[in-house]
């Protein structure tokens, strides 16, 4: 990454777009920041609400950014305030694949009114939901460690 600073994916091309591209969300919508995209994992952070207008203005940017690469990717959802039905299925589509590759797709430190919604619709048995940046570091280092299949 050429700068410290995280990148903010949110559209700013977008009319309906009023997000400040420091990573705080408008009133409704959601903001995408890539955290850190190497060889060794894409983190992400998503804040905001991924309600109909949120993952509209998520879907394009996120999905290219998770799935154009190639290593284990880790979601930190600490920011997120709501997730519909429309941004889990944005999440599984984008996991996909990384479960083909056999690669971590891991969301990290989701409220707990967040958190009850992806376990309640059994997100946690296609991909990791953990607390701490640590768990999944874990994740991501216990695939890393393990012999490529030939």
């Amino acid at each position: 990454m050429e700068s410290d600073r995280p990148n903010d994916m949110s559209s700013p091309s977008s009319p309906r777009s009023s997000h400040p591209t420091d990573g705080t969300p408008a009133a409704s919508g959601a903001t995408l920041t890539v955290v850190r995209a190497d060889d060794s994992v894409t983190h992400v952070a998503i804040t905001g609400s991924l309600d109909l207008l949120g993952t509209q203005r998520l879907e394009m940017a996120f999905t290219s950014t998770v799935t154009s690469r190639r290593s284990p990717t880790i979601i930190d959802l600490s920011g997120l305030d709501f997730v519909s039905s429309l941004g889990i299925g944005m999440l599984v589509a984008a996991s996909r694949g990384n479960r083909l590759r056999n690669q971590p797709f891991v969301l990290l430190g989701a409220k707990p009114e967040v958190e009850a919604i992806l376990r309640g619709t059994r997100l946690h048995q296609v991909m990791s939901i953990v607390s701490t940046l640590d768990e999944a570091m874990a994740i991501v280092d216990a695939v890393r460690a393990k012999p490529a299949s030939s």
